[in-house]
């Protein structure tokens, strides 16, 4: 594959890594652990053959990972004082739970269904 002589460093890293990787693809194919249909299911090729273009297989698909000294122009994200991981997270099954929570709806819900009937005034 084609890189420029610009490339830095971590980029042919990367586009070596994807070689590697694709080279892998193509050994498991040929010693029968895989098959097409499986790569297809995986979602790691395209109805016409062709390598999806995903991180880590095509040397063209440049790196996922942010750049911290690329300017977004945008302000940080607040954290409203809460320090990384140190408030403890709520979970639903140790909340307590209210009893009755649609005490507020008229006529109040039953167990069973309404199976009465109704007159037609129309």
């Amino acid at each position: 594959m084609f890189l420029s002589n610009k490339a830095s460093k971590l980029r042919v890293k990367e586009a070596e890594n994807a070689r590697r990787n694709r080279q892998e693809i193509v050994k498991a194919l040929a010693d029968g652990q895989i098959t097409r249909r499986e790569l297809f299911k995986w979602g790691l090729f395209t109805v016409g053959g062709l390598l999806v273009w995903k991180h880590g297989l095509n040397p063209f698909v440049r790196s996922a990972y942010a750049d911290s000294n690329i300017p977004t122009g945008l302000p940080r994200s607040p954290l409203f004082g809460v320090q990384a991981f140190t408030q403890p997270m709520p979970r639903f099954d140790v909340l307590p739970r209210n009893p009755n929570p649609f005490t507020f709806l008229t006529p109040a819900p039953t167990k069973e269904a309404n199976t009465t009937q109704q007159h037609d005034d129309a």
